[in-house]
């Protein structure tokens, strides 16, 4: 048998799961030993050959006389070896001519004379190990410590208390809307407040117009994929930019009229000059970042969509001295008709209106819905944020209320849905960057990446360290860690990505905030850890939470290698129980190496290193140790390797992995340890004949319960 000499399988700060690959019949790897592993492998070679095939046997004095004449031979090569230095490949190569000859000889000496069993022996470990008990649950990794909570000093406190901003308004007296009557009448005001700030433009001179035709041709309305909720919304957004971003004062006149159709008006209190009326760019609000509206086109596209698919003959928008009656008109340059305007002077009127007649009554419930689409001091939507900022508000709504998103407090669509938002309202008080997000012409939805950009722009730009907190307490029952991704919900998804960008920006928070003790943020691990921890009252948390400072599973219980367990069956039950027996029985030799009763005890747990939930790195691992705080719990072993490993190689791979305790594959304290536990062990199997006899039964039950799953599964 040749041994590799292995790596840990991890790399991450506090190692626990450690490798034990045994390939056989492969060139030995020329990565080498130091001269310490060497004198480790060796010795672990002669236990195994000390079993190899049912041979630890009581036995003749002359051929355990003369095995131990071989050992003490083998100690004094290995003292020779520690004293001199070999480039690694020759030692490679030394050792692995070495143990092949160490092999041959204690194999030949181990075989020679009667080989002798004793049946009641036998027979006593058979009738235990028939049942293959075990005396823990295999499915189930064994518990480990959990690491004291350590307060940082100068951490922020996660219980500190939220602040709310100065926009509280009675969320006890929501706006009442009146029903639109049968016949399509409605009169309403939005009641006036102090949070208007009107917009009054001078009135200027101008030369009046008749059939100016716009170079927007009627075909241009297909290009424009607005609905009644968009032609609605742009209108309305005009009246909330002038009144200060919001719809207090603006007046609502519904009548019907004659041919089956209804009269629309809607005034508000502001003014301005007819250019924005007329041209296309000349919008007011492009530099204002407060304002719904960019460019003045969504005025223009609104008439458009009403006079061609809505039934209006003209659209009427009038303000202080002036009148633009928008029409189509049939084009100078082809057969389409095209948009055209006339400019007219009136008498001056205080505030402004824009005027229409339609065929579609749903359009005016559109109107009646879209009031509470915006910004007003009755919108329950606005009142009493959880948080609130100069740049945005947070408020979370009672389960199964719907909620939205606002930007510059025009209600936008969450993927197509006005009502897109389960359970909370995000209040943007300033349309963001185009880099963050681009609000097109059409400018009614965003989808969720879209919405992660505002999260990670509102984290890094947008934010103190004690806001980042504020945030984080309003959102804290969207904390956990959501196991099935499909399942999480766009607030999980907005504070995830809130969460991670805490840490970068000109207020980094830095892993400097204080969670309670029992919130632990996700790091892989096995579903039996993730289960014990919640049985045991931790929260679980997003991962991403270690950012701004909450501990980790592996913080907490140290690093975990994610396997999936594979339930043994009968046989393999029996050979797990074959190899806690055979540690058993080596118990004293293991205590004088300062093994404790609950290492001795050692847990296996079967996984498949070759299953498709593994990572490829570790295709080619047997076993791994599971270490806890400095004690060897147990290890993992590969299912394959049980199968068809023989009971000297399970024995080999057991005592290495509970040395495991002691350090790394490649450390030093490693090497010693495994170097002092195998010597140990061997001469307790020369000089105990109760050990030789029982180790010989465990061999021929290994071999017997081989041949019967061979039989099995044939």
């Amino acid at each position: 048998m040749q041994i590799t000499p292995v790596r840990s399988v991890l790399t991450h700060k506090t190692p626990v799961f450690k490798s034990h690959d045994i390939v056989h019949n492969e060139e030995v790897n020329k990565e080498g030993f130091s001269d310490k592993q060497v004198c480790g492998a060796v010795l672990a070679t002669a236990l195994s050959a000390a079993v190899l095939a049912g041979s630890v046997v009581r036995g003749k004095n002359k051929a355990i006389k003369a095995l131990a004449g071989e050992v003490a031979e083998l100690k004094d090569g290995l003292k020779v070896l520690e004293k001199e230095k070999f480039e690694i490949t020759e030692s490679n190569c030394f050792l692995s001519g070495e143990i092949a000859k160490l092999r041959g000889k204690l194999k030949e000496y181990l075989l020679s004379g009667d080989v002798e069993i004793d049946i009641d022996i036998l027979n006593n470990l058979r009738g235990k190990i028939k049942k293959g008990d075990l005396s823990y649950d295999p499915t189930r990794p064994p518990l480990r410590k959990r690491k004291p909570y350590v307060k940082k000093e100068n951490g922020l406190d996660f219980d500190s208390r939220i602040k709310t901003g100065p926009k509280i308004k009675n969320k006890e007296n929501p706006l009442d809307v009146p029903e639109i009557g049968k016949d399509g009448r409605f009169f309403f005001e939005i009641p006036s407040s102090s949070e208007m700030h009107i917009e009054k433009c001078e009135p200027i001179e101008f030369t009046p117009m008749k059939n100016v035709s716009t170079s927007i041709s009627e075909k241009y309305a297909d290009s424009v994929q607005w609905d009644n909720d968009k032609i609605v919304r742009d209108i309305l957004q005009n009246f909330f930019d002038g009144h200060g971003q919001t719809l207090d004062g603006v007046k609502f006149e519904f009548i019907p009229v004659k041919g089956g159709k209804y009269k629309i008006r809607i005034s508000g209190k502001s003014t301005y000059t007819p250019d924005k009326a007329v041209y296309i760019g000349e919008s007011t609000k492009r530099e204002n970042s407060k304002a719904a509206g960019n460019y003045g086109e969504g005025l223009k596209m609104a008439a458009l969509k009403l006079l061609r698919d809505k039934g209006a003959e003209s659209v009427v928008y009038s303000s202080g001295n002036w009148r633009v009656d928008y029409t189509l008109t049939k084009g100078s340059l082809s057969d389409r008709r095209v948009l055209t305007y006339s400019l007219d002077k009136v008498d001056f009127q205080e505030g402004n209106f824009v005027e229409f007649t339609v065929d579609d009554f749903d359009i005016l419930e559109t109107f009646r819905k879209s009031i509470n689409r915006f910004n007003h001091s009755r919108n329950v939507h606005f009142a009493n944020m959880d948080f609130e900022n100069s740049k945005f508000g947070l408020k979370l709504l009672p389960e199964g209320q719907k909620g939205a998103i606002y930007i510059a407090g025009q209600r936008l669509e969450y993927n197509g849905d006005y009502d897109g938002i389960d359970g909370a309202v995000i209040y943007l008080k300033e349309k963001p960057p185009k880099e963050v997000l681009d609000l097109s012409r059409d400018r009614t939805s965003i989808n969720e990446s879209q919405l992660e950009e505002i999260a990670i722009w509102l984290a890094k730009s947008n934010t103190t360290k004690e806001e980042k907190l504020q945030v984080m307490k309003v959102l804290e029952k969207y904390f956990r860690y959501i196991e099935d991704s499909k399942k999480a919900t766009i607030l999980d998804k907005f504070l995830d990505k809130f969460v991670y960008y805490t840490d970068t920006g000109s207020h980094s928070i830095e892993k400097m905030v204080n969670f309670p003790s029992k919130y632990i943020a996700y790091s892989p691990c096995s579903q039996d850890i993730y289960n014990d921890l919640i049985n045991e009252g931790y929260i679980i948390c997003k991962s991403n939470f270690s950012y701004p400072g909450m501990r980790t599973i592996e913080d907490l219980i140290g690093e975990v290698r994610e396997h999936k367990i594979v339930k043994p069956n009968l046989y393999q039950r029996q050979k797990m129980s074959i190899i806690r027996r055979a540690i058993y029985v080596l118990k004293e030799a293991l205590k004088k190496q300062g093994f404790s009763k609950e290492e001795i005890d050692t847990k296996i747990l079967l996984f498949n290193a070759k299953a498709v939930e593994e990572s490829g790195m570790y295709k080619h691992t047997r076993a791994e140790a599971i270490i806890d705080d400095g004690l060897t719990k147990g290890f993992w072993l590969d299912v394959k390797y049980l199968e068809e490993g023989s009971f000297s190689d399970m024995l080999e791979t057991t005592l290495h992995e509970l040395c495991h305790k002691a350090g790394g594959d490649s450390s030093a304290s490693f090497s010693y340890k495994l170097t002092d536990v195998n010597r140990a062990v061997l001469d307790e199997i020369l000089h105990d004949a109760s050990v030789r006899q029982k180790l010989q039964a465990l061999d021929v039950i290994w071999k017997e319960v081989t041949e019967k799953a061979a039989q099995h599964t044939n």
